[in-house]
């Protein structure tokens, strides 16, 4: 039963609540369809509840499949609307409009049918000509509302992408200054240690008092500033390490330009995450996504990061096909390198198909990260 309300009824997870919330905006539609005469009101109710599976699926609607989804929402919304005289439905297709325009590559193709549909539908239910003057300025309102859905739910996607980015780039700023002290320390620090070590060796070759004592001390600096060194090197390594938030702004880039939306969740808590980790976790995310764009057909990508006492979880989730149930990681390049560099660091992967591709990992935290 869960399984079946997971793929045939809730929504996908990555939307969150908003979906229900909006929903509740259907008992306004319910009321004026009980008005109806029997058998109109059990058609148009059933109409209904089609129009809302039609709705919710195209969350999960991929390639022509989320412009067949949104003209079979324009229908019955159209539909509804003349048997019932109730346009408001076209909100909930004009949200979908706006958010998955962005990446469509023909939103033209539907933004036109909606306007028009809407346009006649207003009209059937708020003829302006022939209304009383008072109950214009709310018919124009009504107007106004369904045609600035588009717009608006179009704006509030491009805010919340635009925000996700700025925030990244905030903390990626943060790092640059990091690896901008580690250069420092390398150049300056590395260097006056070099010195050190040549002026111990030097010092070495001069001494002739208690030249066995004076050798081994002259031995220990030489080796301490050796071994200084090589720490200072490792430091600037170990912090020019591609980090998760690094590798997720070039990728959200990528994506752009194939037509795929970023959602990520939770992406600022792997500041603090194990360096050795992220970068693991970093090249692992470039391979999907260079998948996703290549194999997938979908329009979005997802990445849900979270933490235990004992574990870095990470889930990848994209809308496309999924993977080949014929074919087994084990014989692709690719999900065989990620299950290997998972398995360098003693975690668990999975690899799913949930409508689409969907890898779950699992990393265990060492003490000390």
């Amino acid at each position: 039963m869960k399984k079946f309300l997971k793929k045939h009824v809730l929504f996908p997870s990555y939307v969150g609540l908003a979906p229900y919330f909006w929903l509740l905006w259907l008992f306004p539609a319910v009321s004026v369809l009980l008005t109806l005469p029997t058998i109109m009101r059990n058609i148009t109710l059933i109409l209904l509840i089609i129009f809302v599976k039609v709705y919710r699926d195209c969350f999960l609607a991929r390639d022509k499949g989320v412009v067949i989804n949104i003209f079979c929402q324009l229908i019955l919304a159209a539909t509804l609307s003349f048997f019932a005289r109730y346009p408001f439905l076209y909100i909930y297709t004009g949200f979908i409009i706006g958010t998955f325009s962005i990446n469509m590559k023909n939103a033209k193709l539907v933004i036109v049918p909606y306007y028009i549909l809407s346009t006649v539908s207003l009209y059937l239910a708020y003829p302006l000509p022939s209304m009383a003057v008072g109950d214009v300025p709310a018919a124009i309102i009504n107007y106004l509302f369904i045609f600035g859905t588009i717009p608006a739910s179009n704006s509030l996607s491009k805010s919340y992408r635009l925000g996700k980015q700025n925030n990244r780039l905030e903390l990626i700023a943060r790092h640059s200054e990091r690896d901008r002290i580690a250069q420092q320390l390398h150049d300056n620090l590395g260097q006056s240690f070099s010195m050190l070590a040549l002026k111990a060796e030097l010092a070495e070759k001069l001494l002739e008092k208690d030249p066995v004592l004076a050798k081994q001390q002259l031995k220990d600096i030489a080796a301490a500033s050796r071994q200084n060194l090589d720490l200072v090197r490792e430091i600037v390594a170990d912090m020019k390490h591609s980090t998760i938030l690094q590798t997720l702004d070039i990728q959200q880039s990528n994506l752009d330009k194939s037509g795929i939306m970023l959602h990520t969740k939770n992406e600022e808590i792997t500041v603090d995450w194990n360096k050795d980790i992220q970068n693991t976790i970093s090249q692992i995310i470039t391979e999907l996504v260079t998948n996703a764009i290549r194999y997938s057909h979908g329009n979005l990508f997802s990445v849900t990061f979270s933490q235990k006492k004992n574990q870095y979880l990470i889930t990848v989730h994209d809308n496309g096909i999924g993977f080949d149930k014929n074919i087994s990681y084990k014989n692709s390049f690719g999900l065989s390198g990620i299950k290997k560099r998972i398995d360098y660091l003693d975690g668990n992967v999975s690899f799913d198909n949930d409508n689409g591709a969907k890898i779950d990992i699992s990393i265990p935290i060492v003490k000390g990260d």
